[in-house]
């Protein structure tokens, strides 16, 4: 069974200057370049009979393309141990319209999907399985808080297939869905 998400691409380029931040965190599995990407929506195994009603779903949406903004930097925790670093993405009122419009479309094809309270769009940099050094962490998000990278112009949005790689993880294109 695929295991899916749907999210943004983030261009070769702008990967490349993000990757140059990675390092100086003991312990930290850094993401690889190619792997950068927003996550919109996590769907999880999605059986192969219902993948045709995965892409009916996505490939019905209307939403205008728009400009993403890479800034400021923040952490996931599970209690009070940090699990993922990442860069996060600028306020944007468009991403969260395709968010909504992405969640609603799976909600009206049955397609179950990962629900969060709160939707908090980012590039994730590096997961620990570890206690990581905090003080590690405090100093890349004080050194790359205020960051920003050129706007990205997104005129799509893709379904991924995630899976397991010999080094880490992988996550193929499956297919692109226009904007605008």
């Amino acid at each position: 069974m695929p295991r899916l998400f749907v999210g943004l691409d983030i261009p070769p380029d702008i990967s490349a200057q993000i990757h140059l931040l990675s390092g100086g965190i003991e312990g930290a599995r850094w993401t690889k370049a190619e792997n950068y990407h927003v996550t919109l929506t996590f769907i999880g195994d999605v059986s192969e009979a219902n993948l045709d009603d995965v892409d009916e779903a996505l490939a019905g949406i209307d939403c205008p393309a728009f400009d993403l903004e890479i800034a400021g930097t923040g952490s996931f925790a599970q209690g009070d141990d940090p699990k993922v670093l990442w860069l996060g993405v600028a306020e944007n009122p468009t991403l969260r319209l395709l968010k909504r419009r992405i969640d609603s479309a799976l909600d009206r094809y049955d397609i179950p999907f990962e629900r969060r309270s709160r939707f908090t769009p980012h590039v994730t940099m590096a997961r620990f399985r570890q206690m990581p050094d905090e003080q590690k962490i405090a100093e890349f998000m004080q050194a790359h808080n205020l960051k920003h990278f050129a706007p990205i112009e997104v005129e799509d949005f893709v379904l991924y297939e995630s899976y397991s790689g010999s080094e880490g993880p992988v996550y193929q294109p499956m297919e692109y869905y226009p904007l605008g």
